[in-house]
């Protein structure tokens, strides 16, 4: 099923996203293997995902995902040099003629947070740890984290395990008020590679999924574990497309809107490296305004004690005529 391909032939001019590769730090040939295999299908932007546990912790989960260096990249696939030389034809033909370094493909670096505690997962997203990746994705694990991630979580991408049974409904309130963040939702085809039940599960979650976004904010990535679940770009926009995208819509799926996401990733790292916005309690605010109630008052009577001028100077009168006369 969904036989691999590479991305020649195709005319597109948006370069194409996988953003959702496995990461192992401790196996860097295995690395090396799926991101030259990435490049050869005919792949742009190769997202690096590290899976961390619920709770961050700083010795596992700070990021460590190195880029591949290119002369690795080129020695571990055969291919490889010429898929990335295609690449350049196809890109530059979309930007007006301006061209890019031949031998360049973006990595990405991306951390997993699979959320079933509300206050874990807020302080997860919101961590250092996760800042140090390009992109932060939520793995909700029940209804109650899926409203969250939509409603109020800080993250780029709402990636659901579709190829198991939800216990949950997509509902449109939460959908819509996801769209409403810029959110997009994640549909990942490597489980569908690995079994039969899983591939059902996929497919009919995918479905009411693309139902209820009506194909708009939509991200379709391997997930791959190995190079082998990897599929070049043709073939997973015609796999989008059989969960119920258009074929506009399956493009967009591996070109506009994964660029979205990287976009909304850097404006959300930039908006909270340079201003941190907090709601104020109630009490906070009752306190705040009887301090200003208090410094009014002040400054009325002082303003008041200036008008009134100095006070004048107490002197003792004389009792009679008499009196002052004989002091004299």
């Amino acid at each position: 099923m969904f036989a691999a391909s590479t991305g020649s032939g195709t005319n597109m001019s948006l370069p194409y996203h996988d953003l959702a590769v496995a990461n192992t730090v401790l196996e860097a040939n295995t690395q090396r293997e799926r991101v030259s295999y990435a490049i050869k299908l005919g792949w742009d932007v190769v997202g690096l995902a590290h899976q961390a546990a619920a709770k961050l912790a700083e010795a596992q989960d700070r990021c460590a995902i190195r880029p591949t260096e290119l002369q690795e990249l080129l020695s571990a696939v055969q291919g490889v040099r010429e898929a990335l030389a295609a690449a350049e034809l196809r890109t530059a033909g979309g930007r007006g003629g301006r061209h890019r370094d031949p031998y360049s493909v973006r990595q990405l670096t991306r951390i997993n947070i699979p959320a079933d505690d509300p206050a874990v997962a807020q302080a997860a997203c919101a961590s250092a740890i996760a800042r140090g990746y390009d992109l932060v994705a939520v793995q909700p694990q029940n209804e109650r984290l899926f409203q969250l991630a939509c409603a109020s979580l800080e993250c780029d991408l709402i990636s659901v395990d579709l190829s198991r049974r939800l216990p949950y409904r997509f509902k449109p309130a939460l959908i819509k008020a996801a769209l409403a963040r810029g959110l997009h939702f994640e549909i990942c085809f490597a489980p569908a590679l690995r079994e039969a039940g899983a591939r059902r599960q996929l497919f009919a979650n995918a479905l009411a999924l693309a139902r209820e976004t009506r194909g708009r904010s939509l991200v379709v990535s391997s997930g791959a574990r190995s190079y082998m679940e990897l599929r070049g770009p043709l073939d997973v926009i015609n796999l989008a497309t059989l969960f119920g995208l258009t074929q506009q819509q399956a493009t967009a799926a591996v070109t506009s809107a994964p660029a979205a996401v990287l976009q909304q990733a850097a404006t959300r790292r930039a908006y909270r490296g340079t201003l941190t916005v907090r709601m104020r309690t109630t009490e906070e605010l009752a306190a705040a305004r009887k301090a200003e109630k208090e410094e009014r008052e002040r400054a009325a009577a002082a303003v008041s004690a200036a008008a009134a001028g100095p006070a004048p100077m107490a002197v003792d009168a004389p009792r009679s005529f008499a009196q002052a006369a004989g002091r004299a």
